[in-house]
């Protein structure tokens, strides 16, 4: 659902009407401003292993279990999507062919990611502002893990209004609040946030807004490559 207005005009007493007696509305979205004003609640956590070895499973080979032989490919793929359905369907509808092509998708993703995942991943990311996009993005690049704390404190720093801005993050569901008070994010959304980073200019890392591989931080001060570009080193800790 993309906006609250639309959430209204389906709850409206009007339209109460045309649902038969004991119907239920199930709404999906990714921003819990919308959900605001519903009856219940809830939200679905990421798939557990044995979950999503069967997602997986079901959609690549039509069984639960993995083909003989392709046990340990198919716990790379697990470990990669971190539970994450669309990413176990998306994944699995392509990895239909021979166990040599598996390893090189497989090895392929570790440096490009798979951008059907990627653009429904981004939706959420494009309807924020921009003060609220910089937040997503230093927090995906550089402060993942940290304490809310020390990252509000950061992002003060940099001119950022963080006391809206995470808020507003955690109700997109692109990062949560641990227990012990944590920034934490999924790995396939901060992957997003570091291509969204890349794809600005990806064969001159010197043009970047931010640079978080050290290998590339070494190469761009070594050779002076650098344009426009903000550096953040070990500032939280």
């Amino acid at each position: 659902m993309a906006n609250s207005e639309q959430l209204d005009d389906l709850i409206s007493d009007s339209d109460y009407e045309c649902l038969g007696p004991g119907s239920r509305v199930i709404v999906t979205t990714r921003d819990k401003h919308i959900i605001s004003n519903v009856d219940e609640i809830y939200e679905v956590k990421e798939l557990n292993k044995h979950n999503s070895l069967q997602l997986f499973c079901l959609t690549v080979f039509k069984e639960k279990h993995p083909k003989s032989g392709y046990e340990e490919l198919s716990e790379s793929v697990i470990a990669y999507c971190k539970g994450n359905p669309l990413a176990l369907k998306v994944l699995g509808a392509r990895l239909r062919s021979s166990k040599e092509a598996w390893k090189n998708e497989l090895e392929k993703l570790q440096k490009i990611p798979e951008m059907k995942i990627q653009n429904v991943l981004k939706l959420s990311y494009d309807d924020l502002d921009s003060d609220e996009q910089n937040i997503f993005l230093d927090i995906a690049c550089f402060v993942k893990g940290e304490s809310k704390d020390r990252v509000t404190s950061f992002l003060k720093a940099c001119n950022f209004f963080p006391g809206i801005g995470i808020d507003d993050l955690v109700e997109k569901s692109l990062v949560t609040i641990s227990n012990k008070g944590t920034i934490q994010m999924h790995d396939l959304i901060q992957e997003m946030g570091w291509t969204i980073v890349h794809q600005k200019s990806p064969k001159d890392p010197g043009s970047r807004s931010r640079l978080w591989d050290p290998k590339e931080v070494y190469d761009v001060l070594k050779y002076n490559r650098v344009g426009k570009i903000v550096f953040f080193f070990d500032v939280v800790k």
